[in-house]
Formats: C-alpha cells, structure tokens, sequence
C-alpha cells in the first residue's frame, strides 16, 4: 500500500502552538513521501494525580516494528525521567532517528535557534524606544530555555553599556498570583519602561496584572512576548512577539530522517 511506510513521533504537550506547527509540518512532509506518521504524546510534568501512572505506557502503546524511522522532539519534556526513559528505549532499535533538540541530542539533530531574539527584542527597546530601563520576564518553569533567552538579554545590555540592575530581572510560573508578584517585584525600584518576557503565555499574564494594577499597556511599561500565540493575536493592543518557523522546523526533521533512511549520512 502507499502508504504502509511509517515515521514515529514522540512529542510532549501536542496543544502548544510549538508542537502543533512541528507536527505539522512532519505530517505534510511524510505525506509527500509516501510516509504516515504516528505521533505518541504525552503531559509530562502536569500535576495529572493517579493518571501520572499512565504516562509511562507512551513506551509500550508503539509498535516500534513498524517504523521505517523515529523522530524525537526530545525538548518537549519537561520530566527528564520520562524523556530518558523514552531514550533509553530508542537507543535500542535499529531503524534511523533524528531528534529535535537544541542542546545535548543523543542522535542526528536539527533544531531551531530561539532564544537571541530576546537580545533583538532588548535592543529595540534601547534603540528606538530609548528606554533607560529593561527588565526580564523569565520562566520558572522552563528553566533551560529562559535562562537562554535571558543570557542574550544580558549580553545585549552589556553592550550598550548598561547591567540589570537588583530589581530588573525577574522569574516565575504561570500562576496569575506569581505574575503580580513579578510586576511588585519590578516596580520596587520605579515603573519599568519595557519588560521582555520570556513567551507570549507570561506576557499575556504581565499584561493581565499589570491592567489590574492600574498601568496602560503598553503607554506606561512596553512589552514583548515571543513565540505568536494565536492569544496574542485577540488582544487590543496586539502583543508584539516573534514567530518562528516551526513548520519548516517539522518538515526539516522528515527530510533529514528520509536521508537517513536511504542510506545516506548526514552533514
């Protein structure tokens, strides 16, 4: 049959906007080829009780037979136990994988560069904005991929000669009474002019709190999120934020496994 060649996919959280546009373009991609693709998700790190014990079964429900290559979206995971767990059985088969992964891949890698647009972003606010002050919005939560993002926020601060100061950066979750608490934080050495925030998910909360508090967005503090939620979007005035090519970044992942599957190396 056409298409009886199979492409897995393990991936975390399929309902961020992230993981849908990767899978996305997998899908469209195998398609082209003669490829199905199969995609095994999971809610690693979500507070799910009792339904926690059915998370490990995304390792038992494959039949890994059946592949003709895996792809790994292995930055997903929040829980590290699960994700190595789920590696540890993927170094077991013989049938080609590519991950996705920015840092410490385990097999043939592509991956997204996403974080030194949170420098882009700061720059912006110094350039042509002209703000005196910047702060940082980072993400508890996501701990690997904030500091990232807050490295390059430093770097450029750095080199317009400037440093954060004692109450210009800033980390929490996405609880509403963790975000307020941000916001105090800020405001505890004066209004802050701009604030970078990690996502467009912590900055449409920034926003929330700081409208409660009696601040106009974006007259009295200017803010940016990142990745586009389509959230962004539904809000007056629409959240200024960065869009990545996570389609492509699917797409590209099936066209480096499909060079592997025919016996190709990669660069």
């Amino acid at each position: 049959m056409y298409h009886s060649k199979k492409i897995g996919v393990f991936i975390s959280h399929i309902f961020g906007t992230y993981q849908q546009g990767v899978c996305q373009g997998i899908i469209d991609k195998a398609l082209e080829y003669g490829y199905t693709a199969e995609i095994f998700t999971s809610l690693d790190g979500e507070n799910l009780g009792a339904y926690e014990i059915g998370e490990e079964s995304i390792l038992r429900i494959p039949n890994y037979d059946s592949f003709d290559g895996i792809i790994f979206a292995s930055d997903t995971y929040i829980s590290t136990d699960l994700k190595h767990k789920i590696l540890d059985r993927l170094k077991t088969l013989s049938c080609p994988i590519v991950e996705i992964a920015v840092t410490d891949s385990h097999f043939p890698s592509v991956s997204l560069e996403n974080s030194s647009m949170a420098g882009d972003l700061t720059a912006h606010f110094l350039t042509v904005h002209h703000a005196s002050r910047v702060c940082y919005l980072g993400c508890s939560a996501e701990p690997s991929f904030s500091d990232l993002r807050e490295n390059h926020y430093r770097k450029t601060l750095e080199n317009y000669g400037k440093t954060p100061g004692a109450y210009d950066i800033c980390h929490c979750g996405y609880d509403p009474c963790a975000v307020k608490d941000a916001l105090a934080f800020f405001c505890q050495a004066g209004t802050p002019e701009a604030v970078v925030c990690y996502n467009d998910r912590l900055a449409l909360l920034f926003t929330a709190a700081a409208l409660a508090a009696g601040y106009h967005i974006p007259r009295d503090i200017a803010l940016t999120g990142c990745d586009d939620t389509p959230e962004g979007h539904s809000i007056s005035p629409m959240l200024t934020t960065v869009s990545f090519p996570v389609y492509d970044l699917g797409a590209a992942a099936v066209g480096n496994l499909l060079t592997l599957i025919h016996g190709d190396r990669l660069p």
